[in-house]
């Protein structure tokens, strides 16, 4: 235990001060807390890749929330009413969570321990105009906004919440109140509440927005083709498309076409479009692709697993043809990646497990047992055993 304890101690000395302030926040370890201040870091300092919030509104927000950490903060002198470099101050940030259930005993004590600071409650109208938005409360949006609470902030979006939450006629009041149509911090969030209302088929709202002013080309980073009009397209709101092509969007590229969206005989291969798996260095569209997933499909039965955005994914075969022979020369067709910088260096990574001193795992034995490096077929031998063992690919297209 002694060793451990010393161990312990010495990991903990070895930390710089931000690490220990990390720790000490995400855990409540209080200690850490002091050891840090004590070493001379600024407890109101943004902590790095923390999205911007500092010591306390990151004990707040981040896990559970942490109301010993945020008690050892304030004692420690940091500033209870400090905003982050997202304007967020600790107090909206623990009322930003007040309706969670699961955190709900941890929220009521660090709102004790705010209020007992001092802690500024400068944005409660702030949150109390988003909370009446998101929930439809006309009579109390107006109320807010006539007594001048200002629909404009960066740290929670009125506007965003009544889009979200499809409440039309709170939308309208707070875009005649000045609300900036395409929501607050957008490029800190990314999506646009004409995005929003786009995805979730609202012509009404896209209608109000764009009334108003929504940037029609505005994109979702990082696809630069990620606009409204793609959303919708996406999401089978043509309509909605297409009208806002018309009013001046960009056309709009790519999309999923209505035969792969829910009920459309290439509903299976969603995700493939989703993600815009092509081959374009071989004149192959997901489209293409698609076509010959089909064909397979039809003929062994296929599942797609393991979708990326890099555009790499499995087929998962039910059956196989006894002779996998032709078929692994039509994956190769189809896919030459997958032996020319697959199973066809098989020997090379074979010879870098030699290199290590490590034995050859057991699969990769079985795939090289008697095969011959030179041999012009190699990679598609062992690629036809490969399928034989495991009824499975991997397709990739660089």
């Amino acid at each position: 235990m002694c060793a451990y304890l010393n161990t312990s101690r010495r990991r903990i000395e070895s930390m710089d001060s931000e690490i220990k302030v990390i720790q000490g926040v995400a855990f409540g370890q209080v200690e850490l807390l002091r050891e840090a201040h004590e070493e001379g870091l600024d407890l109101d300092a943004v902590l790095t890749n923390s999205e911007g919030r500092t010591p306390m509104t990151e004990a707040i927000l981040g896990g559970m929330g942490e109301p010993e950490a945020v008690r050892a903060l304030i004692e420690l002198g940091a500033d209870p009413s400090r905003p982050d470099d997202r304007g967020c101050t600790p107090w909206l940030a623990c009322i930003s969570r007040a309706d969670d259930r699961v955190v709900a005993e941890e929220m009521a004590e660090i709102r004790e321990i705010l209020e007992q600071a001092g802690a500024s409650k400068a944005q409660q109208g702030v949150f109390d105009l988003w909370d009446r938005a998101r929930r439809g409360d006309v009579d109390g949006v107006r109320a807010m906004l006539d007594a001048g609470q200002s629909p404009v902030s960066r740290e929670l979006c009125p506007l965003g919440a009544a889009v979200g939450m499809g409440h039309a006629e709170v939308a309208a009041l707070l875009l005649e109140h000045g609300a900036p149509p395409d929501g607050a911090a957008v490029e800190d969030h990314g999506t646009g509440c004409l995005m929003s209302a786009a995805d979730k088929g609202r012509f009404d709202l896209v209608q109000l927005l764009v009334r108003h002013g929504a940037d029609l080309d505005r994109t979702q980073p990082p696809d630069p083709d990620w606009t409204a009009a793609r959303i919708a397209r996406d999401a089978g709101h043509d309509e909605i498309a297409d009208w806002l092509v018309e009013q001046g969007a960009g056309a709009v590229k790519g999309g999923i076409p209505p035969e792969a969206r829910e009920g459309g005989p290439k509903a299976k291969y969603l995700s493939l479009y989703q993600s815009g798996v092509d081959a374009a260095n071989y004149d192959l569209d997901t489209d293409a692709i698609v076509d010959r997933l089909m064909q397979w499909d039809d003929r062994f039965g296929i599942h797609l697993v393991d979708v990326r955005t890099d555009g790499s994914f499995t087929v998962q075969f039910d059956r196989l043809d006894e002779d996998l022979d032709a078929f692994a020369r039509e994956v190769y067709a189809f896919c030459p990646d997958i032996v020319d910088q697959g199973f066809g260096e098989m020997t090379e990574a074979a010879e870098q497990f030699e290199e290590t001193g490590r034995g050859l795992p057991d699969d990769m034995k079985q795939l090289l047992d008697g095969l011959d490096p030179d041999d012009e077929d190699f990679g598609l031998k062992v690629l036809g055993r490969w399928l034989r063992t495991h009824r499975a690919l991997g397709l990739w297209w660089d």
